[in-house]
């Protein structure tokens, strides 16, 4: 079987324009045939094979750089004269927070636009990971999990449970809106660990939305039986499961 050789990735293993793929697969197609028209008599002994197919990989991660430096090229100057990029940080995050607000309104993204802001480029990275509003609304749900993968759902739910703290950190006392959703019972067990987890937090906690089944909402109301001076909203839903 030959091998061809992989494509390169775009620097720092950002997001890689269809054009620049379109471009890598055709030289990938082309090296293949040209690899399928060699002598197939010749493929494993004849030296001047192997140093033609050597060559033609060459060429092919030749041309791929260059291909890729080429677009990298356009792509910062690009950028450079966009106007969005000479906007201070504190206009830029004006900006983002006032499209997060409307993105239910403006698109049909799956994921919040919160959540895709950061992947723009480096500069809306570090710009976002200053912004506590965006990341003051913590959802727990199970919506995306396969319903055949339950050991897996229960080691997400596990690796979520750990990585709350560091969640809540982020948000550096912005005003928390707290939504948990889950049919799950395994993941319901950890509706204790997780408020106890949200005591560092609860004077910052505007709004809880849990659904959950009958048998642990009694477990809910021992948890929030504390004082929540910043509390807006609470609402405890059935999933139902009794």
């Amino acid at each position: 079987m030959i091998s061809i050789p992989a494509a390169p990735v775009w620097p720092n293993g950002t997001w890689t324009p269809p054009s620049t793929i379109r471009e890598r697969c055709a030289l990938r197609h082309e090296l293949k045939r040209e690899i399928e028209l060699l002598p197939i008599e010749h493929m494993r002994s004849d030296t001047a094979y192997k140093l033609r197919l050597k060559l033609l990989r060459a060429q092919y991660e030749s041309d791929s750089r260059l291909i890729l430096a080429k677009r990298l090229q356009k792509h910062c100057q690009f950028w450079s004269i966009a106007g969005i990029s000479t906007l201070p940080d504190e206009l830029l995050c004006d900006i983002i927070l006032i499209a997060t607000e409307q993105s239910d309104f403006i698109s049909k993204m799956t994921r919040e636009f919160a959540h895709v802001a950061p992947l723009v480029c480096r500069r809306w990275r570090d710009v976002c990971a200053t912004m506590p509003q965006l990341w003051s609304t913590l959802v727990i749900s199970d919506t995306l999990r396969h319903p055949t993968c339950d050991s897996v759902g229960t080691q997400r739910w596990s690796n979520i449970v750990k990585e709350l703290p560091r969640l809540l950190f982020r948000c550096q006392g912005a005003p928390v809106t707290f939504r948990f959703t889950t049919r799950d019972l395994d993941a319901q067990a950890t509706i204790p660990t997780v408020f106890a987890t949200l005591q560092t937090s609860l004077a910052s906690i505007r709004s809880v939305d849990i659904q959950l089944s009958a048998p642990y909402v009694r477990d809910v109301s021992k948890c929030i039986a504390t004082s929540l001076p910043a509390l807006e909203s609470l609402s405890i839903q059935n999933a139902g499961y009794f």
